[in-house]
């Protein structure tokens, strides 16, 4: 019998194989981790470590057993900067009156714009999507009618190149390769989780998890990189009709605004507890 190891990338895997004979099968074997040091503050997190079973009996061969790791980061975090507006975009001269969401897609040098409402006054169009440059340059427009409606939110994924679309009455998140966002290329199904109004996701850009916000039900989730639930949080009643999430990965908070909290961000953590409000 040969157990090998897997584990994510950020979790370094020093004993790979373990090997169980006739003779040593009683015998408690170990199995040696460490952390890859960065220089990126991050605090803690946990991950999945899976070990695999060999063996020529299929009693045991292709056994598997997970086990959860926790990660502590030797690295200082910095309190958050104070935000300050450095431009502002005036989207609506290229028609999009209500833009929802906002994506960089860096080997594009593209800034994407949804807009949830512009099959409605004054426009009645099909078109719910923009690209621009950095600047506000105008380049294209799209339409993803034919699988959204309502797309709430945008989100590069830097893991699979992909950029994801919340829809809220669809209650799905849509996949689409940027290059041409008009096709859908995959799908992740957000009703088994009772999340009615998915807005804003957002990519950890270390672990691949994906967090949204359910508007309706004020709620906060995260869910795996393959879109498995992961938890679901009742956000503090201050925070009302939560619409906008940002993740800032180095200090690992989120900022979290509404459509009935105007002025307002809230700095929150992963368990939605708030940290501060600008």
């Amino acid at each position: 019998l040969t157990v090998t190891t897997t584990g994510p990338g950020v979790v370094g895997v020093v004993t790979t194989t373990l090997t169980s004979t006739a003779q040593n099968w009683q015998t408690a074997q170990t199995v040696a981790l460490t952390a890859v040091n960065d220089s990126l503050a991050e605090g803690p997190e946990s991950f999945g470590i899976t070990l695999t079973a060999s063996s020529s009996d299929p009693g045991y061969n292709g056994m598997t057993s997970t086990l959860t790791v926790s990660v502590v980061d030797n690295d200082v975090v910095q309190p958050p900067l104070a935000p300050t507006v450095v431009a502002i975009d005036n989207s609506y001269v290229y028609g999009a009156a209500d833009p929802s969401g906002i994506a960089y897609i860096f080997g594009l040098d593209l800034l994407f714009i949804a807009d949830s409402e512009h099959d409605e006054s004054p426009f009645y169009s099909q078109l719910n999507l923009f690209a621009t440059r950095l600047d506000g340059t105008f380049v294209a427009s799209y339409s993803m009618r034919s699988f959204t409606r309502e797309p709430t939110g945008l989100a590069y994924n830097p893991f699979n190149g992909q950029l994801y679309v919340t829809d809220d009455d669809s209650d799905k998140i849509f996949i689409v390769n940027p290059a041409d966002p008009t096709t859908k290329v995959g799908e992740i199904n957000l009703k088994p989780y009772g999340i009615t109004d998915a807005e804003d996701p957002v990519i950890d850009p270390v672990t691949g998890h994906i967090f949204l916000l359910d508007g309706l039900t004020r709620t906060f989730v995260e869910l795996t990189s393959t879109g498995g639930l992961v938890q679901k949080t009742v956000l503090s009643t201050v925070i009302k009709d939560p619409e906008a999430l940002a993740y800032d990965a180095a200090h690992d908070v989120f900022y979290i605004a509404g459509g009935a909290t105007r002025g307002t961000i809230f700095q929150t953590d992963h368990s939605g507890n708030i940290l501060n409000t600008i």
